[in-house]
């Protein structure tokens, strides 16, 4: 009979974040809000299945662990049918109906077809469904956590991909999007499966999160550089950078920040690793010194130079009859018989004086003195410790009668140290000289398969793999009959084999223990097939990319191979005396070639300012833009504007002067280049720059031709140009300055006005 408990605060929370967000979703779609839709469209990216859905799966979250399972699975079944159904939409390219089935939508927001949720938002609910009714079940706590883990992946995308423009990372199908509040959503229901699955161990969390964070940025890099490369296929650009590829020079720099990034994933898990065994092993073992001195079977008694008691552990009071108050203060003899007690005395002096020990350092057999008048035996050794501020002497004393309490005592310190060795996360082995494995923990039952049993007495070659011990014929080494891994492989990633057969990378550290009976190896196993596979996944990425700049490497002479012809044209037509066709000849020529020479050379800006150091200066901001002003006095119609440099002259900013020169130029060329000359209103450019707080922005506000809307999501993207009818150039212009801002750690931002566009780059304030 299932336990009916309360729910939880952090279940209630995970289950009334996606509840109140379908709900409020939903109501939009119910009351057919259009002031919401016309001011914020992207509520209603969230289509109403979608929002239904989330209202379901938050009930059943909480109904899954606490009430009642059977409603808690019949909703998971629910969720199910629409994902599957819409799933089976998309792949039957079939209408089924299901989305407009409870709602006739009133607008269509994201969604390639009225009312249908994305497929990744299908995907994901068929993940939370599944997840939900092993919940229910209380079946498969693991697998939950797996099911969560693809859920939090999949939101996590999304999510970053808005943070980033990245469109593919939300869009799986063209105009069928995840909505930001649709990933946290999922990503709430993900994590909350991830961190509470019911009876399941919390021990792997922060590997699950490593790998949550690891996974989400490879993904997030492969989505980029995917979007790269269909820009610049559908744009027809083929990049030259000193006699180098482009995309080869951007997916080195982002193989190189994969592996940056997972070797810091890596690190940083190894290190809090480390840091909770630390940790857990200081405080076991303070634990166990208290333990042993207080809990002792041993007497432990500390004296000064004149036989005071200083302490007492509590076997010193079973061992004398004596409460510790009563013995603190009072001279040793009271623990001492008769024909000792006359004698102490007189030995403290006379090592004091001439330093000669009788029982310092070397221990004897002693007779003590119990509060009751009895006398028994005891074990007496006794050490001189050095005090900053004196000396001291501790005593140890065993009550020989109690022996067998001692032999107790020492079974269970095995028992504790067998139990260390048995819990360890990384297998532990220990073989013979002539590699008999001798014991094995849980963990090695784990990696290899076997249980203890079945590998204490066997060979450990059982445990080599075949290609391993092939290895080793070849290079004429012949196996031993002792363990391999012991002589050759300490400290190196070697192949094992389980017992199903499959082999495997396994991590070896070796350790020699000289006993009486002879020397055993201890070996510290450590399975490393996920970081193998990442090493392997890194590498053959390496391989695809320079692979396809290989084959690509030919597309590159496209645009000199055009000039060249170009020029033979027009050498045929000068040899023809055909100089009219001659000069429009040579204007092509020309044009090609500056177009050329534009892309070149903004390709080594975004290079240079990416690679090239750069002190921080204080820049004076009204006169540098007053520059950048006078460099572009020559573009077409420029007389024709009215500049408003709003700026005070004694505006300055710590920063780094190239870069931020690279952002002020862009704007006002930007500005200029796209003003409006065809309205009645004269072209007007307004440039502002103020600090807020500790941040600064710069704007360039303007009343020309704009951005259309549909090509706002294109902004600050390599190789987009949004008005080519009005001026040529590589497309680079806005992601460059987006990179520089980046570089100078701000951000930049667009904002549309009712005529013209206001462009603006928030920066540290810097110490100014």
């Amino acid at each position: 009979m299932r336990r009916i408990l309360r729910a939880s605060p952090v279940d209630l929370l995970i289950g009334v974040v996606p509840f109140v967000t379908g709900a409020f979703v939903s109501s939009v779609w119910l009351l057919q809000l259009d002031a919401v839709a016309r001011h914020m469209p992207v509520i209603l990216a969230m289509q109403f299945n979608t929002a239904l859905c989330f209202m379901l799966c938050g009930v059943g979250f909480v109904l899954s662990n606490h009430w009642n399972h059977r409603i808690s699975q019949a909703l998971a079944v629910v969720v199910a049918i629409v994902a599957g159904l819409t799933l089976v939409q998309y792949f039957g390219a079939v209408d089924l109906g299901i989305d407009t089935l409870l709602i006739e939508p009133f607008a269509s927001v994201g969604a390639s077809s009225p009312g249908r949720m994305a497929p990744n938002t299908a995907c994901a609910f068929l993940l939370i469904a599944a997840a939900i009714g092993l919940r229910a079940a209380d079946r498969a706590p693991t697998f939950q956590q797996f099911l969560g883990f693809l859920t939090a992946v999949i939101a996590t995308i999304a999510i970053n991909g808005y943070l980033i423009n990245l469109d593919r990372a939300h869009d799986w199908v063209n105009l069928a999007r995840m909505s930001p509040h649709t990933a946290l959503c999922f990503l709430s229901l993900g994590l909350g499966l991830l961190a509470r699955p019911p009876h399941a161990s919390h021990k792997n969390l922060s590997l699950i999160t490593a790998a949550l964070a690891f996974v989400t940025y490879l993904a997030l890099l492969t989505l980029t550089y995917m979007e790269l490369r269909d820009q610049e296929d559908q744009l027809n650009l083929n990049l030259v950078l000193s006699g180098d590829h482009v995309r080869h020079t951007v997916s080195s720099l982002i193989l190189i920040s994969g592996v940056i990034y997972a070797g810091l994933i890596l690190y940083a898990y190894w290190y809090s690793r480390q840091f909770r065994i630390s940790a857990a092993a200081l405080t076991a073992s303070e634990a166990r010194l208290a333990a042993v001195i207080d809990n002792a079977v041993e007497g432990i008694v500390t004296i000064d130079r004149k036989g005071i008691i200083q302490s007492v552990n509590r076997a010193c009071e079973r061992m004398f009859g004596y409460r510790s108050r009563e013995m603190i203060g009072q001279n040793v003899k009271m623990l001492m018989p008769q024909h000792y007690s006359g004698q102490h005395d007189t030995y403290l002096k006379n090592y004091s004086r001439t330093g000669q020990a009788r029982i310092i350092g070397i221990g004897r057999s002693v007779e003590g003195l119990r509060k009751d008048g009895s006398v028994f035996p005891l074990d007496l050794s006794v050490a001189r410790i050095e005090l900053a501020d004196g000396v001291i002497y501790s005593g140890i004393l065993r009550d020989i009668s109690e022996r067998q309490n001692l032999i107790r005592e020492v079974a269970e310190s095995s028992e504790r140290l067998a139990a260390v060795i048995d819990n360890a996360a990384d297998g532990i082995l220990t073989v013979s000289a002539t590699g008999i494995i001798l014991s094995a923990n849980a963990a090695c039952e784990r990696i290899f398969g076997y249980a203890a049993q079945e590998l204490i007495g066997q060979e450990a070659r059982l445990l080599r793999s075949l290609a391993y011990d092939a290895e080793r014929t070849r290079q004429n080494r012949p196996n031993p009959d002792g363990l391999d891994l012991q002589k050759d492989a300490a400290g190196r990633v070697v192949e094992a084999r389980r017992k199903d057969g499959t082999v495997f990378p396994l991590d070896v550290a070796i350790a020699r223990i000289d006993l009486p009976s002879g020397p055993i190896y201890s070996s510290i196993v450590r399975d490393v097939s996920e970081r193998k596979h990442f090493e392997d996944q890194l590498l053959a990425a390496n391989a695809e990319l320079e692979e396809f700049a290989y084959r690509t490497s030919h597309d590159l002479r496209s645009p000199i191979a055009s000039s060249i012809g170009l020029l033979r044209i027009a050498k045929d037509m000068r040899a023809s005396a055909d100089t009219a066709a001659l000069g429009d000849m040579l204007d092509r020529l020309d044009n090609n070639l500056q177009r050329l020479d534009k892309l070149v050379q903004n390709i080594m800006v975004l290079t240079r300012n990416r690679l090239m150091p750069e002190q921080d200066e204080e820049i004076a901001v009204r006169a540098m833009v007053e520059d950048a002003l006078q460099s572009v006095a020559h573009l077409e119609g420029f007389a024709d504007i009215r500049i408003d440099n709003r700026i005070d002259p004694g505006a300055t900013l710590v920063t780094k002067p190239l870069k931020f020169q690279i952002i002020v130029a862009n704007l006002i060329s930007n500005a200029v280049k796209y003003s409006d000359f065809s309205q009645a209103q004269k072209p007007e450019i307004v440039i502002t720059a103020a600090k807020q707080g500790d941040r600064f922005i710069f704007a360039v506000e303007d009343n020309g031709i704009g951005v259309p809307a549909k090509s706002r999501p294109m902004l600050f993207k390599m190789f987009k140009r949004l008005h080519p009818e009005r001026a040529f150039g590589s497309g680079l212009g806005l992601y460059i300055l987006l990179k520089s801002a980046e570089a100078l750690g701000g951000t930049a931002s667009y904002e549309p006005k009712i005529k013209g566009s206001r462009f603006a780059v928030e920066l540290p304030a810097g110490r100014k």
